[in-house]
């Protein structure tokens, strides 16, 4: 009796440490019979599923599930039970007494009575709803690193301490020529080899230093041979304690644009000689009068250098009368000119001013929005000694013609005189009358004055010497001169009341002399010239820049010509 006595008392005992170490456990203890149905339900259930376990026990963990999954379990749990077999971490979802899903991962044993009979199962439950969503969003989040490590647009690559690719993307693979399964597991200088391989400067080398990020150009070969220039960016690839695994590797080929900065670098070296060097002076002006750039040639002429020139204001350089005006061609460009062209003198510090042609053009960005001008100064300093010359050389051939025209009118005048004097002396030993000789010898004699008195007023550089006179009368007298002894005609049309004009009668005789002499050359064989003169008032709206006057007008012209 004693000994029973005792071992009850240890089973007692047994039973309650059982009992206190089920119901301390963060498990759900369950236990149920060859129906499936709950008989055990331990109090962890309420902290699971919310339930009291007076309120699972007669339930059968299928109606603690949704219908779907119940089913799906039924499927999973029934051929089991059949062979009274255990079963291990069998996921299953649950409905939360609040409604919610719980993900429960459930292990089970089958047990017998003395007799060996199959008396249901005893188990445990444990939550892993959280589990499952961490492994969940893990999963996700591998999905979208993986999807951008392939998708990214440069190329990337893992590579462990020992110099072995582990990872390879997309990118990589296109950029290298390589593709993933033969970059995979070889080591990273036999892939996608670069100058820096073997060497110090080896990124991987650099890291396992103690290095924590490094950047640089380098040029990569490509399996085809060919080669391309990449920014590289490696960082240490670390575990999940902290430890060293290896590092990472960023590849942007950049040999486009490597291509395009030499392509812009040639340009610019290109410009830059040009505007160095180009036949005028050239300056870059902003829209704030500020000078940007200026070349050699404009500092040159200014006898400044581009320090002194580029910050300042552009009138605080040139000095020219345009300055501060609404003619400044950077004003009349911000008004919405394109293009100027104008007269310019550039001041230089010590020396005279130097004439040149100005060109200013809108210097836009490449959005097309006005920056400034481009202003450039053509020295025309030689130009314009060029042209003094050549003025000098045209007054002396106006001189030139001048004395041979004066030369011809006193050829002319004095052949008149001395065929007058001629007919005089036949006319005096026939006793004829010579009053109209004289007449005429007279008229000679007065027309080589007037041109004696215009030499002199020429020479003198005064003015002509105006009175009222008439033109009729002066038209008839100069123009039967001038055409004395010519086989050349002359007819007048002049109305009786022309007005008469104020002139220098000698200067108007000239001027209709040589129109009467160049017509009576012009026709050598004979032929006739019209000569008219009308009174014409002339009014304000007129052409002629004389305000409303009355002037006499005449008209010259060949009526015949026996060449034609």
């Amino acid at each position: 009796m004693v000994e029973l006595k005792r071992t009850e008392e240890s089973l007692r005992e047994s039973e309650k440490r059982f009992r206190s170490l089920v119901e301390t456990t963060s498990d759900w203890i369950w236990e149920v019979d060859e129906n499936a149905v709950y008989t055990y339900v331990s109090p962890k259930i309420f902290s699971i599923l919310g339930y009291e376990p007076e309120e699972v026990i007669g339930k059968t963990p299928f109606d603690l599930m949704p219908l779907d999954e119940a089913r799906r379990i039924a499927d999973i749990f029934n051929p089991l039970t059949a062979k009274h077999k255990p079963f291990m971490e069998l996921e299953n979802a649950n409905l939360h007494k609040d409604g919610h899903l719980v993900i429960l991962e459930t292990s089970g044993v089958p047990f017998f009575d003395g007799k060996g009979v199959f008396r249901g199962y005893r188990g445990i439950d444990r939550d892993i709803t959280k589990r499952k969503k961490a492994q969940k969003e893990t999963k996700l989040a591998y999905a979208e690193l993986d999807q951008i490590f392939n998708t990214a647009a440069d190329g990337m690559r893992l590579i462990d301490k020992n110099f072995n690719v582990l990872r390879i993307n997309k990118t990589l693979c296109n950029m290298s020529g390589i593709e993933k399964d033969k970059a995979v597991g070889k080591k990273c200088y036999e892939t996608f080899r670069g100058t820096f391989c073997h060497t110090s400067n080896c990124p991987l080398t650099r890291i396992l230093r103690g290095e924590e990020h490094v950047e640089y150009d380098v040029e990569k070969e490509r399996n085809d041979g060919t080669k391309i220039t990449c920014i590289v960016t490696a960082t240490p690839f670390s575990g999940s304690h902290g430890e060293l695994i290896g590092i990472v590797e960023d590849f942007k080929d950049i040999t486009e644009r490597k291509q395009a900065k030499e392509a812009i670098e040639l340009a610019y070296r290109e410009i830059n000689q040009i505007f160095n060097t180009a036949d005028g002076g050239m300056c870059v002006i902003d829209k704030d009068f500020n000078i940007l750039r200026i070349n050699d040639i404009l500092c040159r002429l200014l006898g400044i250098s581009k320090d002194e020139a580029v910050g300042k204001k552009c009138h605080e350089i040139f000095h020219d009368h345009f300055c501060g005006t609404p003619n400044c061609p950077l004003t009349r460009i911000l008004n919405g000119e394109d293009n100027i062209v104008c007269n310019f003198e550039l001041s230089p510090q010590d020396g005279a001013c130097i004439p040149c042609i100005l060109t200013a053009t809108a210097f836009r960005g490449t959005d097309g929005k006005l920056i400034g001008i481009v202003e450039n100064f053509k020295d025309i300093s030689k130009l314009k000694k060029i042209e003094e010359e050549l003025q000098k050389a045209k007054k002396l051939e106006s001189l030139g013609t001048l004395a041979g025209g004066i030369a011809h009118d006193f050829n002319n005048l004095l052949t008149a005189i001395i065929g007058n004097l001629s007919l005089l002396e036949i006319y005096a030993q026939s006793g004829e009358n010579i009053s109209e000789v004289l007449e005429e010898t007279n008229r000679a004699c007065r027309q080589t004055k007037y041109l004696t008195k215009q030499l002199l007023t020429f020479a003198k550089g005064g003015e002509p010497i105006k009175k009222k006179a008439s033109l009729s009368i002066l038209l008839k007298d100069t123009i039967t001169l001038a055409l004395s002894g010519s086989n050349v005609s002359c007819k007048f049309s002049i109305p009786n009341d022309l007005w008469l004009v104020e002139i220098d009668e000698g200067q108007i005789r000239q001027a209709f002399n040589n129109l009467i002499i160049n017509a009576d050359q012009a026709m050598p064989r004979g032929g006739r010239i019209e000569v008219c003169a009308e009174n014409v008032t002339v009014k304000t709206k007129d052409i002629l820049p004389i305000g409303r006057r009355k002037i006499c007008k005449n008209i010259c012209k060949r009526s015949r010509d026996r060449d034609t």
